[in-house]
């Protein structure tokens, strides 16, 4: 109810001060919510449930089953991972937007390796024989 009242008057129902936030499971946003990021907040898949390829595992999903019409914003945030996560779905996105923009995602950025800490440089990957 809090992020129903919060979203009709425009407020943000989650903000992410600048920092990394190591998820294990799948983080889950609903209609009516606002999520943004300071300076691109990174949101980090880590463990066990991210590894299998055949078994993908979702990192943040918009809406629960794909049926729900509402206002979704996201903005300002870094979606990545850190390790073995070849099963990782950094979004899965299952909302129909209630007015033109209504549900979005705004300076949003996707990186899968590369970076220090990610467990995913160059050095970190076997060599081929």
């Amino acid at each position: 109810m809090i992020s129903a009242v919060a979203a009709s008057e425009g407020l943000i129902v989650f903000y992410m001060t600048d920092g990394t936030y190591i998820v294990t499971d799948t983080v889950q946003i609903l209609s009516v919510a606002k999520a943004v990021g300071e300076c691109c907040s990174q949101i980090l898949a880590s463990g066990d449930k991210f590894k299998d390829m055949k078994n993908s595992h979702v990192v943040v999903r918009v809406d629960s089953d794909g049926g729900e019409t509402g206002t979704v914003e996201i903005q300002d945030l870094l979606f990545t991972v850190r390790g073995a996560t070849a099963g990782a779905v950094l979004v899965e996105w299952n909302m129909h937007s209630s007015s033109p923009g209504a549900a979005a995602m705004w300076d949003i950025h996707f990186r899968v390796g590369g970076a220090v800490g990610s467990e995913l440089q160059k050095g970190d990957c076997p060599t081929a024989s």
